[in-house]
């Protein structure tokens, strides 16, 4: 008796058509066949190929520019021809048909994963097709309106972390142009929750999204043009996106634009008083919301050296103390400087120390350098060459060659 599903892929492919496989066996209650062995060669492979396609009575082509060019998989779609089983072309990306392969099988019906209503319709057929006893969501229940459609998606995101359930529900407010969905279907791409990690998706949704004004659709496209992801690396536009978003209160772009153009000054020498006025606005507006790295950056550069506004200690260690004291290791080993030097505040090695600590304990190097010296040397606390080798330690395992060279020489282990 002939079984259900025969998935043909290109191995280049497997993350993806294996989330897909594992959707239809789900949604299904079936086992799809797909070859999770990648022997794509030899006698053993073509007698293991063959008798799975003459067992199974379709065959789903997934269907990309890998797979087009797979010799293996187009050997398995001309096999499934000549046996006449009902094949269906799987679009799992956007690709184009190369003539070859259109002259050959344009004949088959084609559906696009990605399209929600087509998606579905490709489940309701197999459904109907196999006889599945699987207790499923009715294809058509649940809302209409985008609105709540994304709010189902939340739900499920959110409460029951049911990831697939929440990616059907947002893909389809997102089809309807809502932008909130549009967003986080483009997020989940970005982080394989429910789908595939695809950042070309997620470019694609966050877009659709930032163009309709979506503040963190916004800051999340300006996020992908800075960091190269999905697409190329391009700061002029994730600064115009960043912008966007902090334009309309988004803490965390208006740090990162911030960021952006403080590195102009401190790290590139090449930024103007303009932009570190600016610099200095944008992290006082997230650092007034409790950002806390912005609170870094206000207090342990701009008040400090004087970018983009007079300097002053007082606000120096005011902000940083706010930002030490939710956790931040850069504030931290700031202000252990602080301490340690008398800059803003009385010198106070005890609470040098204190701060130096917290930062090492977070993996700062810069304070683990700085304590490791310190009892070494006996630099403002008594000699301790016990303490000392073990941030040294500490320091050879964050990479330091000095500190490993130091750590050999007194015949202690690196790591």
């Amino acid at each position: 008796m002939a079984k259900e599903i025969f998935i043909s892929y290109s191995r280049k492919d497997f993350d993806k058509v294996k989330a897909i496989k594992d959707e239809i066996d789900r949604e299904l209650g079936i086992k799809c066949w797909m070859d999770l062995d990648g022997i794509e060669s030899g006698e053993q492979f073509e007698n293991k190929i063959i008798t799975a396609i003459n067992d199974h009575n379709t065959m789903l082509f997934m269907l990309s520019t890998h797979s087009m060019n797979s010799i293996y998989a187009l050997k398995e779609l001309k096999f499934a021809q000549l046996k006449k089983k009902r094949v269906i072309l799987v679009y799992i990306e956007s690709c184009q048909m190369s003539d070859e392969f259109l002259f050959n099988y344009s004949m088959y019906d084609t559906v696009e994963w990605a399209n929600s209503l087509q998606h579905d319709k490709l489940l309701k057929n197999l459904r109907q097709w196999f006889g599945s006893t699987q207790q499923t969501e009715p294809i058509d229940a649940g809302p209409t309106d985008p609105k709540e459609q994304f709010q189902l998606g939340e739900k499920y995101y959110s409460i029951q972390a049911k990831y697939d359930d929440a990616v059907r529900w947002y893909r389809r407010a997102a089809e309807q142009g809502y932008a909130p969905a549009q967003n986080n279907l483009g997020m989940c791409f970005y982080n394989g929750k429910g789908v595939p990690k695809d950042y070309g998706q997620a470019v694609m949704w966050c877009r659709k999204a930032a163009e309709q004004g979506h503040a963190n659709a916004q800051y999340n496209l300006g996020f992908f043009y800075y960091n190269g992801k999905g697409v190329s690396i391009d700061y002029e536009q994730g600064v115009k996106w960043y912008r966007k978003a902090a334009e309309q209160g988004h803490t965390d772009a208006q740090y990162l634009l911030g960021k952006h153009l403080i590195k102009q000054s401190y790290y590139h020498g090449n930024g103007s008083k303009e932009d570190d006025k600016e610099a200095f606005l944008w992290f006082m507006k997230a650092a007034e919301k409790g950002h806390i790295k912005a609170q870094y950056y206000l207090g342990g550069f701009c008040y400090k050296y004087g970018y983009g506004v007079a300097k002053n200690y007082t606000e120096s260690i005011k902000w940083l103390l706010c930002s030490a004291e939710h956790g931040d290791a850069q504030a931290q080993n700031a202000l252990g400087d602080s301490y340690e030097w008398g800059r803003g505040v009385e010198k106070d090695m005890t609470k040098a120390i204190k701060w130096y600590e917290k930062s090492a304990e977070q993996g700062n190097r810069s304070a683990v350098h700085t304590l490791a010296y310190m009892y070494l040397n006996g630099w403002g606390v008594p000699k301790d060459f016990d303490r000392a080798a073990t941030y040294f330690v500490k320091l050879a395992k964050l990479g330091d060659k000095e500190a490993i060279k130091w750590l050999e020489e007194h015949n202690r282990t690196p790591l």
